[in-house]
């Protein structure tokens, strides 16, 4: 759903269950973004292990 359509949308629902996708999709981009960062984290600090 996109702005024009949520701002001209009557059905509660549909509104409803389009914040709940875009929060998922919010979530999942963070968590692969901390994904990416904990791996860079521990290439950085490869060289010391023995």
């Amino acid at each position: 759903m996109n702005n024009k359509q949520w701002k001209s949308s009557e059905n509660v629902i549909e509104m409803l269950e389009a914040l709940l996708d875009y929060k998922d999709f919010n979530i999942l981009k963070r968590v692969n973004n901390l994904q990416v960062f904990y791996i860079q984290c521990c290439k950085d600090h490869l060289h010391l292990l023995p």
